[in-house]
């Protein structure tokens, strides 16, 4: 079930890369197969997602009346996994959760004895830079339709820079032939870099129009890392494309033999075993990347430690057992996060606040319609993905998590469109 998973996780991944080197040419992509309307429709609003960042609202309608009506299982999966993807652009986490599917390895860590040897819990961010001290390459996974573990990499940005990291490589960077742009790599948004800020389109990446990605990528550039485009679309199986990801990463160490990168990446390429990219690249550039997985144990009760163990309730943590960390799959994973159980609710999403980036600010929005898409742009950036945004169902405030400064705030529904300027000062 696991490898299903991934497979329809990394097709996802590659038809949306296609975009940009088909959608000219053949028009809407064809993300879910059949001849009907409703497939028709659901392909044309994804494809103008995908590409221009628009049709949002309408995608994501589409898709759950086709996942009411999928019967095929592979069907069902396909469009679930699209569907959860557009509600994290939709900055709707709370649905996306409920709709991506989540897997745990729970039962690997009920079988260790905690008993002679007590669990110690470590702040994963300080303990993962601690333990890349002496790596060149820290190779961190994420769950694409949980964005909370897109959290781990936007706190551990500052502190591998202080530690001499310089490359920032990430699975939804699109590839380009440029090798060098602004001190970026191999970007298809060569201008990303000089920029600043992640566009609302295909042309920069995939999951990137989450604005919790966009928050991450602005961060990194802030800091000075240089970005890394590495995926690979035009192969054949998930085989290739894990020994393509891994040459393009090999590559930067050919270019620059002084490079430390992290590199974030999806569910199992980050896992030293069989033909994941991690393993190719460890065989390639004799560098053993220290790979961390999020996604094993994210979200689980603290009970699953024992009673007494002082499990942490409100931040992700590295788990000590015999003074080395738990893994929930030694030899592939060196480092397994914990993360216990998070809101993924508006109100209570406290780690919406990005570790201080953003801070939560009601606005008012006036929808004329429902659904209604509140949409929050820096001034000066109509192309960019936005600070936050949110799609309403029903008549409810707006609470979207914003860093001081101007911003244009967007309303659209029912077909359209009003703006007004929104100014957030320092709490």
């Amino acid at each position: 079930m696991r490898a299903s998973l991934h497979v329809g996780i990394r097709s996802i991944a590659v038809i949306a890369g296609l975009c940009i080197a088909f959608a000219a040419v053949s028009g809407d992509i064809a993300y879910i197969a059949g001849g009907d309307e409703g497939t028709a429709a659901f392909n044309h609003s994804a494809t103008n997602v995908f590409i221009n960042g628009t049709d949002l609202t309408q995608a994501i309608q589409i898709g759950n009346r086709e996942l009411l009506s999928a019967q095929d299982k592979g069907r069902k999966m396909a469009i679930s996994q699209l569907v959860a993807t557009f509600y994290t652009f939709a900055g709707r986490y709370d649905k996306a959760v409920e709709t991506y599917p989540v897997f745990s390895r729970a039962a690997s860590i009920a079988t260790l004895d905690k008993a002679g040897m007590a669990p110690q819990f470590v702040d994963a961010a300080t303990a993962i830079a601690s333990m890349a001290k002496d790596r060149r390459a820290v190779f961190i996974n994420e769950n694409h339709g949980s964005p909370i573990t897109r959290l781990l990499p936007i706190e551990l940005l500052p502190l591998l820079r202080a530690e001499g990291f310089q490359y920032l490589a990430l699975e939804t960077l699109n590839r380009g032939a440029v090798s060098n742009a602004h001190g970026c790599v191999n970007l298809a948004d060569g201008d990303l870099c000089q920029r600043g800020y992640v566009l609302d389109q295909v042309k920069t990446g995939i999951y990137s129009h989450d604005p919790v990605y966009g928050a991450l990528i602005r961060r990194a550039l802030s800091l000075g890392f240089r970005l890394v485009a590495y995926d690979v679309f035009d192969v054949a199986d998930d085989k290739a494309r894990d020994a393509g990801e891994a040459k393009n990463l090999a590559d930067i160490y050919k270019d620059d033999p002084t490079a430390k990168m992290l590199v974030v990446a999806g569910f199992d390429h980050v896992a030293k075993e069989d033909t994941n990219m991690a393993i190719v690249f460890k065989s390639i550039t004799k560098i053993d990347p220290l790979s961390v997985d999020q996604t094993d144990l994210l979200g689980l009760a603290p009970q699953l430690w024992g009673p007494h163990a002082g499990a942490p309730s409100d931040h992700a943590a590295v788990v000590f057992m015999g003074g080395r960390p738990v893994s929930t799959r030694p030899g592939a994973i060196d480092v397994s996060i914990y993360r216990p159980p998070y809101s993924s609710e508006r109100d209570t999403a406290h780690w919406l606040s990005l570790d201080g980036l953003r801070e939560p600010t009601a606005v008012a929005h006036h929808c004329p319609a429902y659904p209604c898409l509140v949409t929050a742009r820096r001034t000066g950036e109509p192309d960019s993905v936005p600070e936050d945004r949110i799609l309403l169902d029903k008549p409810s405030k707006a609470l979207l998590y914003l860093a001081p400064g101007s911003y244009l705030l967007s309303v659209e529904a029912s077909g359209r469109t009003s703006t007004r300027p929104l100014s957030v000062s320092t709490h």
